[in-house]
This record gives structure tokens, sequence and C-alpha cells, in this order.
């Protein structure tokens, strides 16, 4: 009877120590997954304020005359922004906008009439 007693609290503890284990690799688990959570919202709001950075430039970018689309063409840093401008047809320019990873942002075409008598 004694040997019962003695394996069963011997039992006891096995299971205590068990339960210590997977409490322990559930924390662990938790903490790196927290940790994940976090970089990854911290790396959505970086791309968020640099897509709204660039969507206000492009706001500007698009009123731009003629002139000043043919003197910017080719790529230029624009900040920690990259603004690439072509001239895809002779009233047609294409503006896009990356971030420092070539990653791109925003992209456009914009038309600009031919100067010319008018018609």
């Amino acid at each position: 009877m004694r040997n019962r007693k003695r394996l069963r609290s011997g039992v006891a503890l096995l299971e205590a120590m068990l339960a210590l284990l997977l409490f322990g690799l559930a924390g662990t688990s938790l903490i790196a997954l927290s940790r994940g959570v976090l970089v990854a919202n911290r790396n959505a709001r970086q791309s968020e304020l640099a897509t709204v950075e660039a969507s206000r430039l492009m706001d500007a970018f698009v009123l731009w005359p003629v002139e000043d689309l043919n003197r910017r063409l080719g790529s230029r840093s624009q900040g920690i922004l990259e603004l690439n401008i072509e001239r895809t047809s002779p009233s047609l320019f294409t503006l896009s906008i990356s971030d420092g990873s070539a990653r791109l942002l925003v992209h456009t075409v914009v038309y600009r009439a031919l100067p010319g008598p008018l018609q």
C-alpha cells in the first residue's frame, strides 16, 4: 500500500513538471507570435506612411504643365522616394513613384495637349 502511495505521488510530480513544461512552451510561443505581430504592424505602418507621402507628391506632379514634365524626364530622388517620368507618346507622360527598395507605390499616366493652334 505504501508503494502505491509513493508511486502516485511520483506520478503527480511528473504530471506537474510536464504541465509546467507545456505552459512554458505555450508562453514562449505567444511571446514569439506577439513579436512577429509587432514587426508586421510596424512594417505596415511604414508602408502606409510611404504610400500616403507618394500620393501627396503625385497630387502635385500631375498638375505640372508639359514644359515641367519635359524638363524632368527620367528618374530623380524626391526625399526617400524615387520619381520616374517617361514620355510614352507626344501627349502622354507616365509618372511613377517608388520607395527606396524599388517597390512601386503610385503610378499614373497624364495627358497634356500638344501646344499649337486651337481647333
